[in-house]
């Protein structure tokens, strides 16, 4: 019995052991595997050799690799001082931080809770992103190469497009989250398995509730979008086979509330953490649901694609680790073939189909054409305010084309006839996904100065009182990251204030999510004069509201460190507000808690 899209197109069969596939012979399956296996490795290493050298930092995304390094000592925090794994005291302090809603990876970062702890959270992170694309594109091929495709070839390049498309390369900048894809192929499986066996509906909604608890703490993005793909491709083709179609919606319905049930009951009380804890916000921030992609990004080469670069993709995309839909026009040639060959079938039919609403999608709630935003609404648009959907990206939308992409690719190699074009076929598939392919990650210098001796040498303990709250000088967005790697660098043993998260603003009654802080007038006025502003008078009003905006934020030390360009002009306003400093090391500290009591 053929294993390809037949799985998808004929009749239900009728309950009976030999419903199951045909596997083809071990050996050649292990010898491909191994391949296949060491193809995708060798590709991921690849990619993330200039990290895994020391080169530098993400040239294109400097901020979210000391994000997730910050939630791996986290998550080894779980451990090793009882942390609760959903929330967070040492960053945005005082309020705290909501880490359900701020991909905390909890799946990912407690298996490698030994790697933080012997080896540091940055190999934990390498680690995590090198693996995310090569257990991505071998989890597809082996779904493809045993349940979807005879041809291994087939299967191979379609694991290569899922784990190592431009949009995959361009999320590894940063997002190791969101390139984890490698349990999606398996739902993928579990709801094909249930087309051919409706009757083992209990076992399916079983798997497909595993797979989805496990994936919720890996990225529940990834996970919204597997479920509305599937979704859609099932409605899509239900329309096409209506006979036979009772059947496989009782079995759907059955598996659905088994899959619902347990994993609702796992999940209840993480989820309910997530909308209603502590920190919990409600929408994404004003701008962001506006950021979808460019009408004429699907035929443009991403800036780390072969023959991409910073100029072929400029204005596209909102940045370069989000270039989603970047494929290149030789990619979409071979597609549009592939995609011919499938729409002699229900379920290829289906597939294009939810493609191409997919990246409908992706566009917004606005289309965007050449980088400039226009007021054509977008297929997005009338349910982009709805619950839940409100708090995706549109752009990232275009992720799920990925997959979708490879399938096509992979699916129209397989079923192309008459046989003996065959390699020829794949050898064009090949060379139009070559100008495409993936490089070395760019890198660059160190986006946050060194951290301070003051904190590596442990003397920082002598200054900090115990549930002291930091607050550096000046406050800003490159000033908080480095606060916290001081946090990294001391396995997050003091509080700070600010961050890069997501948290709603104190006191916004909308509760919608804000990146990073609120900056009160304080943090405003030290804020000016880090980023270069004149000269500023500092009156009694302004020592007034520094002691209120402090004692709101619990700030009992000020740390100004002594290497910052303008920590000449930053003493000299701090020093008006709070009084004289103490050099410590190679810092100036400010113990401000008789300050912030009047005295």
């Amino acid at each position: 019995m053929s294993s390809s899209l037949t799985t998808l197109d004929a009749p239900p069969p009728e309950p009976a052991p030999s419903s199951e596939p045909e596997r083809p012979e071990p050996r050649p399956n292990r010898l491909a595997d191994a391949f296949a296996l060491a193809l995708y490795v060798v590709m991921a290493f690849i990619v993330t050799a200039p990290l895994w050298r020391g080169d530098g930092v993400l040239k294109e995304n400097r901020d979210d690799p000391i994000f997730f390094q910050w939630m791996f000592v986290h998550a080894s925090r779980i451990f090793t001082h009882g942390e609760n794994p959903f929330f967070a005291e040492q960053m945005n302090a005082p309020f705290g931080l909501n880490l359900m809603a701020n991909t905390s990876v909890l799946g990912l970062a407690i298996p490698l809770t030994p790697v933080t702890l012997l080896f540091g959270p940055w190999i934990s992170f390498l680690i995590m992103t090198t693996a995310g694309l090569a257990g991505t594109a071998f989890a597809w091929y082996f779904v493809l190469s045993r349940h979807l495709t005879t041809q291994r070839a087939a299967a191979i390049i379609g694991g290569v497009f899922c784990g190592f498309a431009p949009g995959m390369i361009s999320q590894a900048i940063g997002h190791p989250n969101i390139i984890s894809q490698f349990l999606v192929p398996f739902m993928v499986l579990a709801v094909i398995r249930l087309r051919r066996a409706p009757e083992r509906w209990l076992r399916t909604g079983l798997t497909l509730a595993g797979l989805v608890v496990y994936q919720a703490f890996i990225n529940l993005e990834v996970l919204f979008l597997a479920a509305l793909v599937l979704i859609v491709f099932a409605l899509f083709y239900l329309v096409q086979r209506l006979r036979g179609a009772r059947v496989m919606v009782t079995g759907a319905f059955k598996a659905a509330g088994v899959c619902a049930a347990v994993a609702g009951a796992l999940l209840a009380f993480p989820v309910a953490w997530q909308f209603f804890g502590p920190s919990a916000y409600h929408g994404l921030p004003d701008g962001v649901q506006e950021f979808g992609t460019d009408l004429l990004a699907a035929s443009a080469f991403s800036r780390e694609s072969i023959i991409g670069s910073p100029e072929t993709s400029y204005g596209l995309a909102s940045s370069g680790a989000e270039e989603n839909t970047f494929f290149g026009s030789p990619v979409l040639l071979a597609l549009l073939g592939a995609a011919i060959v499938l729409l002699r079938t229900a379920g290829g039919r289906a597939l294009v189909a939810t493609l191409l609403l997919f990246w409908g999608f992706s566009l917004g709630p606005h289309i965007r054409i050449n980088g400039e935003l226009t007021d054509i609404p977008g297929p997005w648009y009338p349910i982009s305010q709805l619950p839940l959907f409100d708090s995706v990206v549109p752009t990232r939308l275009g992720l799920a084309l990925i997959p979708m992409v490879g399938l096509v690719l992979a699916l129209g190699i397989d079923r192309f006839r008459p046989d003996r074009f065959r390699p020829a076929v794949i050898a064009l598939v090949v060379a139009a996904l070559l100008p495409s392919g993936p490089t070395p990650l760019t890198v660059s210098g160190p986006h946050v100065p060194p951290t301070p001796a003051f904190f590596t040498s442990g003397n920082w303990r002598q200054h900090v009182p115990d549930n002291g709250v930091v607050m550096t000088l000046p406050p800003g967005w490159v000033s908080y990251l480095g606060a916290m790697q001081w946090q990294i660098d001391t396995r997050l043993d003091f509080d700070m204030v600010g961050g890069y998260y997501l948290a709603p603003t104190p006191g916004d009654p909308s509760k919608r999510a804000n990146f990073g802080p609120a900056y009160p007038p304080t943090m405003r006025l030290l804020w000016y004069v880090g980023e270069g502003g004149g000269e500023v008078y500092v009156s009694d009003e302004h020592r007034r509201l520094a002691r209120t905006d402090l004692k709101d934020y619990h700030v009992t030390t000020l740390i100004l460190p002594a290497a910052h360009p303008r920590a000449a002009q930053v003493k000299s306003c701090a020093t008006q507000l709070f009084g004289q400093p103490q050099r410590v090391d190679d810092v100036w500290l400010w113990d401000v808690r008789s300050f912030v009591a009047g005295g």
